[in-house]
Parts: C-alpha cells; structure tokens; sequence
C-alpha cells in the first residue's frame, strides 16, 4: 500500500524542523556570544574597565574604558554581529549571501588624527559604494597593498603612508586577510576597523587595532 503524505502532515513536519532549527541556532548564538564576551573579560581587564551589552537582535557590544592608554585609545568598542543561524533560509542563501559573522571596532584616538583614511576591501563593493566622501580624497598607489586585494584613499598621502610604515599595515595585513575596512577620521579622531569574525584570529585583530592607535 502506498504510504500518502497529507498536507497536514507536511506544514506539521515543516513546522517541527523551523522550530528545531530555532532553538539550536538560538542556543549556538548564546553559547558563542558568551564565549566572546569571557575572551574580552580575559584579554582587557587588566588595562581597562570592560562592559557588555546586547547589540541588534542577537549580537554583543563591548566597551573598554581603558586605564592604560599605551595603545593610543582612551575607549574601544565592539559589536559582535552574527549570522542569523536560527533562521532556516539563512542555509540555502549562504552562497548566495556570501554571509559571514562580523566584528566592528572603534575608538577614541588619544593623538590628533591627520588624515582621513578608508582602505577597503576591493572585493567590497558595498563599502566602496559607502564612501560618499572619496571624491575628495585620493587614491594611495600601492603595490604591495594592491595586490593584498585592498585599495586605500586619503586625504594626505604623505601623513598616511608614514602611519601605515608606523603601523606595518602592509605586513599586518598579508598575515591577516580579515580585514574589510579601516577607516581613521580626523575631525572626531576615530580610528574604525571591520573584519571577519573568526575567534582564533581575535589576538591578530586587537594587535593591529592596537598598532593603528599606537601609528597616530
């Protein structure tokens, strides 16, 4: 005897997966998100005062208040954005999506920041598309940097390319591949950097956002 499937049976099943992919995604985003809120704790607290906050529908937030100031910062943020893992369509739309979890950071140079700067991802066209302010800046040509897959524009060119030697941006960059934006302002002097998130590279990450505070 054949064995029919009813539409009942179907919506019922459908609604089981839904609420299961929920519930692990939900219970995945927890788990990671406390993890990264412990790796701040732990690699902070002794040279700033560090808190959390929920960013978004399921993202953290970090601030660190920092008491030491060597890495040129007064505060730096965080915001941990991930991917929507509770959502079934997010799995059929990852190659289409080119999704990936995110990092943003920011913070407070303690020096006065002399340029605007925006290195992006040439790869990126939304950032790109972003930039309302190139049109007054200038394309920095470097090889090196070209060739990493990323384009940089400026206000200054000198005053950029001794902060990227300061920095060793170029060398940071070939051995972290991250990295989708960093962007420096001069008139609230922010230093602002977006990148793949991805745990292990965490350390790799807060050195170079160290080195960029500290190249000011």
């Amino acid at each position: 005897m054949a064995f029919v499937v009813t539409d009942v049976e179907v919506v019922v099943a459908l609604g089981v997966v839904l609420i299961v992919v929920y519930v692990v995604g939900s219970y995945w985003k927890h788990r990671t998100l406390t993890g990264y809120a412990h790796w701040f704790e732990e690699n902070y607290r002794s040279r700033a005062k560090v808190q959390f906050a929920s960013y978004g529908h399921a993202g953290l937030k970090v601030k660190c208040e920092m008491n030491d100031k060597s890495d040129g910062f007064r505060e730096l943020y965080f915001t941990i954005s991930l991917g929507a893992r509770e959502n079934l369509m997010y799995y059929p739309l990852i190659p289409f999506m080119h999704d990936f979890d995110l990092v943003t950071s920011w913070g407070i140079a303690e020096g006065p920041v002399r340029a605007n700067l925006r290195l992006i991802n040439a790869d990126d066209k939304k950032q790109i598309a972003y930039s309302e302010s190139l049109a007054n800046m200038k394309k920095l040509g470097l090889d090196e940097l070209n060739q990493l897959g990323y384009v940089a524009y400026t206000s200054n060119r000198e005053y950029t390319s001794r902060f990227f030697s300061q920095a060793s941006l170029v060398s940071r960059l070939k051995e972290f591949r991250e990295i989708r934006l960093i962007e420096l302002d001069m008139t609230s002097s922010l230093i602002r950097v977006v990148s793949k998130l991805k745990k292990e590279k965490l350390p790799a990450l807060t050195g170079l956002i160290s080195a960029l505070g500290r190249a000011v």
